[in-house]
């Protein structure tokens, strides 16, 4: 396993692998590669103020208290099992991205999250189409999933078992796999009505050099730029005229 240099968030130099031994984990924060990823790209694009509205789903925990002193009360995080957080000093708040018709519009100048699009049951293009309705114009959606080869499937329905999700995406929990050979196109066509870009991957090129970028992340640039689960995406929501 090539690991980092030096976590990006908490500045460790320990990593231990984890799954199959090809994700280097931090073992201080515990921030994975896509987590040390995003949180470049946040500070390096300097995208983070007190001015801000930011909700973060399924914050990961490394991020948390940087992103609470960062942004202050801007910041929500939200998870749709708020249990599963025992920070005393950050309120978690309960949210369940199936229905979010209760926010208002243009709530927020930033949603962001990262592998949690593939756990939730209902079609994608309205999940995704929500979320930049409650976005400000010129705000950001920034989300990761898990993306796959060949083409994306999906079965919502709320009688498949644990089991039968386990053997069609990998885990009991995920109801869809998307695959690189049809998400591209898919993207394009849901973000046209807000974007006039067709390609939403975050380039790191644009802000560091590839063995800089590595030795804060242990990623490659050809691992996040090839529609692969490190690959962190951005949209940005164009004033309506």
């Amino acid at each position: 396993m090539a690991t980092p240099v030096e976590c990006s968030i908490c500045q460790s130099h320990s990593f231990t692998s984890i799954g199959t031994g090809t994700a280097a984990k931090c073992t201080e924060c515990g921030s994975l590669e896509r987590t040390r990823f995003l949180w470049s790209y946040l500070g390096n694009a300097k995208l983070l103020s007190p001015q801000l509205k930011l909700l973060h789903v399924a914050p990961e925990k490394a991020l948390l208290p940087k992103l609470r002193d960062l942004i202050g009360d801007g910041y929500q995080p939200a998870d749709f099992n708020p249990a599963r957080y025992s920070i005393p000093e950050v309120k978690v708040a309960p949210i369940d991205l199936s229905d979010i018709s209760a926010i208002p519009n243009e709530s927020f100048d930033i949603v962001m999250h990262l592998h949690v699009l593939e756990h939730i049951p209902v079609p994608l293009e309205g999940v995704m189409f929500e979320t930049m309705r409650i976005l400000r114009p010129n705000g950001r959606f920034i989300f990761g999933l898990p993306i796959g080869p060949g083409i994306s499937f999906e079965n919502i329905w709320p009688d498949t078992t644990p089991e039968e999700r386990h053997a069609l995406f990998g885990q009991h929990d995920h109801v869809r796999l998307v695959g690189r050979a049809d998400f591209p196109r898919f993207l394009a066509r849901v973000f046209a009505p807000f974007s006039k870009k067709t390609d939403f991957r975050i380039d790191p090129s644009r802000y560091l050099d590839e063995k800089q970028f590595f030795d804060v992340t242990g990623l490659s640039f050809k691992r996040v730029m090839d529609y692969t689960g490190d690959t962190i995406f951005e949209v940005i929501k164009a004033p309506q005229v």
